[in-house]
């Protein structure tokens, strides 16, 4: 599952930088040909680029309550937990190797 969640957050990760690096690449080629004084397509990158951050925060912030509700649908044991069961396990093999 973790592997999954992984793959999905590179994918995403480097959609937005294709992404980013496209936008780059035609506001460039756009203020080049002199369709869009500097300061506009400045203006209009920075624009583009805020987009992006509100729509990334957008879609991290989707994802995280996607996954805390599906964590929060199922009982898993958290490290502690495992632990102390550990500890538990080895304290009943320890009594019944002793009683044997």
């Amino acid at each position: 599952m973790r592997d999954k969640l992984d793959k999905a957050l590179s994918l995403g990760i480097g959609m937005a930088v294709a992404g980013k690096e496209q936008v780059e690449k035609f506001v460039g080629e756009w203020t080049r040909k002199g369709e869009e004084a500097k300061s506009e397509s400045s203006a209009y990158m920075d624009r583009l680029v805020q987009k992006g951050d509100d729509a990334r925060k957008q879609l991290e912030t989707a994802v995280r309550d996607k996954v805390q509700s599906f964590v929060g649908d199922r009982s898993y044991a958290d490290q502690e937990e495992i632990n102390r069961l550990e500890r538990r396990l080895e304290a009943l093999e320890r009594r019944e190797f002793a009683d044997s």
